[in-house]
């Protein structure tokens, strides 16, 4: 519920992005991923670059795909390029990743013994945080994978006698952030885990 009315205007409506926007150029990369995911081949090089995603500087500064480590690789929800339409998937991975972050919040705050309040507020500082807002707003998709971070500190929670499985489960949250395209989000969760 306080996804739909925190972010609702972003998940349904029928346009993307605004004036000021990257969503052109991750549309480009997501539909590059499609094409590669369709051929069961891996994206190496960017064969023509359109116009208008030109001047933002992973295609402008190499063909590669790779050339960047803040670009979209790997993720399960990929997958559901191949199903929708690209505005379509854009948006329900935003909705995925915040449900991600209501169920890492949500766990956190029992690892926490919090309350429900507590809880509620946790995940309204996740989707209220004014840095995940303005790159959602400017259409840099990426950083949505901070929405793991709740779900890896809660995995990450030492209590005796230590998990193999929740290590493991943090550590594959962990390199779905990096793979998601999050390089910064990824060097900041870690350096706060040590």
């Amino acid at each position: 519920v306080l996804t739909i009315a925190l972010d609702g205007r972003f998940l349904f409506t029928t346009g993307i992005g605004g004036p000021v926007s990257d969503w052109t150029k991750d549309l480009y990369y997501m539909s590059y991923l499609r094409y590669g995911f369709s051929q069961a081949t891996v994206p190496a090089s960017f064969l023509v670059v359109p116009q208008n995603v030109a001047g933002y500087p992973v295609p402008s500064q190499s063909i590669s795909y790779w050339s960047n480590p803040e670009v979209a690789t790997l993720s399960p929800s990929y997958l559901l390029l191949l199903v929708m339409p690209l505005g379509v998937f854009l948006k329900v991975n935003v909705a995925l990743h915040l449900m991600i972050g209501a169920a890492g919040v949500w766990l956190l705050g029992s690892r926490l013994t919090l309350g429900l309040i507590w809880r509620i507020a946790l995940y309204v500082l996740l989707v209220l945080n004014p840095w995940l807002l303005e790159h959602l707003a400017l259409g840099y998709s990426p950083d949505v994978a901070v929405c793991y971070v709740p779900l890896i500190a809660a995995l990450a929670i030492y209590r005796p006698p230590v998990r193999v499985r929740e290590v493991a489960l943090a550590t594959v949250f962990d390199a779905l952030i990096l793979y998601e395209g999050g390089l910064h989000i990824f060097f900041w969760t870690n350096a706060a885990m040590v």
